[in-house]
């Protein structure tokens, strides 16, 4: 399964959700179905994309780890929201530049480690729209 493979580059990433996108429409039009728009295809399949490759990371569980120790620690002072949004931001932009580079293996396991569903969720929502973009951008591009 080429989502599994770290080594499996966003250029192939890329081409692999087209073609799965792709196969998606053809399906519905065969089945007489009315689509819905493409992006929202595209994120039922970006979504059983990234599932994939949570599964395969973590074939025992898919369920975070729990903050356990983490619990136990002295109650630490809060930064102020602008701050902290500023500082989801900048995760987010290292995450989905991280899965660009390096693949969404790593990216999905960096967010994971950072045991904070809000980011994770974020960083997904972000990829689907990164992804999705790029793929749009690649139809334009002539083929060499």
């Amino acid at each position: 399964m080429p989502e599994s493979d770290p080594q499996f580059s966003a250029q192939e990433e890329i081409q692999e959700l087209e073609r799965k996108l792709e196969e998606k429409k053809r399906e519905l039009a065969a089945a007489g179905a009315e689509a819905p728009p493409e992006k929202q295809i595209f994120r039922e399949i970006f979504k059983k994309h990234m599932e994939d490759i949570s599964r395969a990371a973590h074939p025992q569980t898919n369920i975070p780890p729990a903050g356990g120790a983490a619990q136990l620690q002295p109650p630490v002072r809060q930064p102020s929201d602008d701050a902290r949004d500023e500082a989801h931001r900048e995760q987010i932009e290292s995450l989905v530049e991280m899965a660009f580079s390096k693949g969404l293996v790593d990216a999905v396991e960096a967010a994971r480690h950072l045991h904070n569903p809000h980011i994770l969720d974020e960083f997904h929502d972000t990829l689907e729209d990164e992804y999705y973009d790029k793929i749009v951008a690649a139809r334009h591009l002539p083929i060499k």
